[in-house]
């Protein structure tokens, strides 16, 4: 923000980047098509139909109801730049003014007054009159109109008629007589398009020439009128709630689809031009209710000069790339060497690597700098060479000692008198335990992979699944950069958590046992000679011989100090199945244990819905009802003890569609302890003074209603102890104690494996020395 970056300049690249729209894509395929291939292609081509053929639907439904409202929202562009930002963007009914059209149509209004348009000219005239000289000049705008004699300025006579008699009072009453003859023109285009139908004719016929013009810009391709083509991702802007969230279930199938069909080929997510490339508009004072000028899509003035062009292919984005990496823009290939700087020596030549403005550390070698740029742009901006051209250097290559000199004049070595020591980052410590144990897996690309679930992955960190909601405590702990934010660098800390890790983690521990039972170490039978390879494999040198005295030590005193006990799994009281409830005698008929969990969610298999038990699903907030009243959603909680409690929660449906959900509270002693019906709307669910005995089961069990559509609900009830102030007071919470199976007890380490572990603490093995 402290650099010379207009404004305008902000906007012009702006536009290149909303010119722009993802897109997911296979990659080519290299072997022959196999029948899950041709299952999977079929299957997705059927969801794709579904999804546009119901977003096809609510467009042309959607456009019919805003062609109707053309005069409301003719208005409501002249109140645009009035109106604040959290009212333009409040949440809209069906029947509202939508906020997407007001803006398309005030831009489709402003983009007619580039040049002379033969609609909106009499708008425009009209507009530049002001508010305050409206009434004495609007009669001469129209004289001015009418007896022009320029045939490329002839206003359409339709939308000039409309102005024939009193002139306008003002603006308001412009933007309703335009609304009139739109009306008009609609009315006429569906008399003409009933009666082609009605005479089944191949195509209907068009209007006169006069009302053609105005009929394009009420059914063309690009009117602001309808929903753009292949604004399915942006439909949250256009459609109500109800359509929202049906296209949204319609797109997940999709997208799960390609995720999960066993013959699903590897898809790609790319950024693909728009087909209409547009510029952006300068949202005054960041509102974007709010627009002034237009800007053209185009490089920043500062790097580019005076002489710069607007960019003139597609969205520009090659051009901006071209402009980026270009032997004349002074910054790149500086921030690309001092990035490769900063990766070999853990520090850049400037000592800030994404900030090269006005506020920046000046770079300690401001020659090696311009140096290094000029051999990676003569050597074709290869990073390769660079990599190679840096690790040869003599600079790279000394030794890590502190020199006794230099540790007083230069003690945070910014002179590059010695080589840094450098800690390893999680990825890669990651990598050198498997490495070390003999396990990682080489393999390059596929599927991210859950890092932290048992059995643990192989594949290297850098393939690991990364949830930026919901990040593992141990990315953060060993300094995992924020995957919200821009991290230009990551920091270096040391805190305590991070050795309990190595000490405790079962991940490190396998680790350990895996590297002693490596076959290089089996075949050594010698302690000392084992202690000998173990320093080999981990820290490429040979013990010396006091660390071959205090490892044999070690391993002596491990033997003869008595083996710690397995942990035992802590069994929560929560169980998680389907079954069905007997209305009869009020209680659950049958209960069997959802048989997978994937991590987030207990349901029928891998795939969901499960081909045998279907859309049954249970999760940390709620799920999904079963396909019929046998499959039943069921949390049961299991009674550890003779206690009374009170039950509490809020049962959710929040959707429009279908027919909504029945909730029940079951006690396997008392019987049904609450029932709610549930569409679209929620219900506390409250249950008090229930008294339970050890091994009684209290189930909270969804169904749908009548039909088995959209049956997704939220429950996480709470059970208490109903004496709050007793010291066995306990609560049991269904959101806090969800998870899968118990995990399987640690078998301890022996004194072999503690050893290892040991050498895998050290700091020998996490710096780079």
């Amino acid at each position: 923000k402290f650099d010379p970056i207009p404004t305008r300049d902000y906007y012009a690249l702006y536009g290149v980047f909303n010119s722009s729209t993802e897109q997911t894509v296979p990659l080519p395929r290299t072997g022959p098509a196999d029948k899950d291939y041709e299952d999977y292609v079929k299957g997705l081509r059927a969801r794709e139909e579904k999804l546009e053929q119901t977003f096809r639907a609510k467009r042309d439904a959607l456009a019919d109801r805003l062609r109707v409202k053309t005069p409301e929202y003719l208005l409501a562009v002249l109140d645009v730049a009035k109106l604040p930002s959290e009212e333009f963007y409040a949440i809209m009914g069906p029947d509202d003014l939508n906020p997407a059209i007001v803006r398309q149509w005030e831009a489709f209004i402003f983009k007619a007054r580039e040049s002379f348009h033969p609609v909106f000219a009499p708008w425009h005239a009209y507009a530049a009159v002001g508010e305050k000289d409206f009434a004495a000049k609007a009669a001469g705008v129209y004289q001015k109109l009418a007896s022009d004699g320029d045939p490329s300025r002839r206003v359409n006579p339709l939308v000039l008629q409309a102005f024939v008699g009193p002139p306008p009072a003002s603006m308001r009453e412009v933007a309703r007589r335009y609304g009139d003859v739109f009306v008009e023109i609609a009315k006429a285009w569906r008399e003409v398009t009933n009666a082609a139908a009605a005479n089944k004719a191949t195509a209907p016929t068009t209007l006169d020439p006069n009302q053609e013009p105005i009929r394009q810009i009420l059914f063309g391709s690009n009117s602001p009128a309808s929903v753009p083509n292949g604004a399915v991702v942006d439909i949250e802007w256009f459609f109500d709630e109800g359509a929202r969230v049906e296209l949204s279930k319609l797109q997940a199938e999709v997208d799960r689809w390609i995720i999960k069909a066993p013959g699903a080929p590897p898809h790609s997510v790319i950024l693909a031009d728009r087909p209409s490339p547009k510029n952006a508009r300068v949202l005054l004072r960041g509102n974007p209710a709010n627009k002034g000028e237009e800007v053209p899509r185009q490089f920043l003035a500062v790097v580019a000069g005076a002489e710069r062009k607007p960019f003139a292919h597609g969205s520009g984005r090659l051009e901006m790339a071209q402009a980026i990496a270009s032997s004349d823009n002074p910054l790149t290939a500086r921030v690309m060497v001092n990035r490769v700087w900063l990766h070999h020596f853990g520090a850049g030549l400037v000592s800030t690597p994404s900030d090269f403005g006005t506020r920046c550390e000046p770079p300690s070698h401001p020659e090696l700098l311009d140096w290094l740029a000029a051999r990676f742009m003569a050597g074709g901006w290869s990073i390769m060479q660079l990599h190679r051209l840096i690790m040869l250097s003599s600079v790279y290559q000394q030794t890590s000692d502190e020199n006794g000199a230099s540790a007083v004049t230069d003690a945070n070595n910014r002179l590059l008198g010695r080589m840094s020591r450098q800690r390893l980052d999680f990825e890669a410590m990651r990598d050198s335990l498997l490495f070390a144990s003999g396990e990682l897996d080489p393999q390059v690309g596929g599927k991210p992979v859950e890092l932290f679930t048992t059995p643990f992955s192989n594949r290297r960190t850098v393939y690991g699944y990364i949830d930026r909601q919901f990040l593992p405590g141990v990315f953060r702990v060993f300094d995992f950069a924020n995957p919200d934010l821009h991290a230009p660098q990551r920091s270096d800390t040391t805190v305590p958590q991070q050795a309990l890790f190595f000490m405790n983690s079962p991940f490190v521990a396998d680790r350990a046992r895996a590297l002693v039972n490596r076959r290089e170490l089996q075949a050594v039978s010698k302690p000392s000679d084992r202690i000998q390879r173990l320093h080999q494999i981990l820290y490429q040198r040979p013990a010396t011989a006091k660390q071959v005295a205090l490892g044999l030590a070690f391993l002596q005193s491990a033997r003869t100090e008595p083996p710690e006990p397995p942990t035992r799994p802590v069994l929560t009281q929560w169980r998680y199945g389907w079954g069905e409830y007997d209305a009869t005698t009020r209680r659950v008929k049958s209960f069997e244990a959802l048989p997978h969990f994937t991590g987030e969610a207990w349901q029928g298999g891998a795939q969901w819905p499960d081909a045998k038990l279907g859309w049954v699903q249970l999760t940390a907030e709620g799920g999904h009802a079963g396909n019929d009243r046998q499959h039943a959603a069921i949390r049961r909680w299991i009674a550890p003890r003779d206690v009374t409690v009170n039950i509490s929660g809020t049962a959710r449906h929040e959707y429009q569609e279908g027919d909504g959900i029945t909730a029940r509270i079951v006690s396997s002693r008392a019987g049904s302890l609450g029932f709610w019906t549930l569409h679209n709307n929620k219900a506390e669910t409250k249950a008090e003074s229930i008294e339970v005995k050890a091994g009684d089961t209290i189930d909270f069990v969804v169904d749908f209603h009548a039909n088995l559509n959209t049956d997704m609900f939220k429950w996480s009830p709470v059970i208490q102890s109903a004496d709050s102030t007793a010291a066995d007071a306990t609560e049991w919470n269904a959101k806090k104690d969800f998870g899968g199976p118990p995990p399987t007890p640690a078998r301890a380490l022996t004194a072999w494996e503690s050893y290892a572990q040991t050498l895998l603490l050290a700091n020998e093995f996490l710096f780079v020395d």
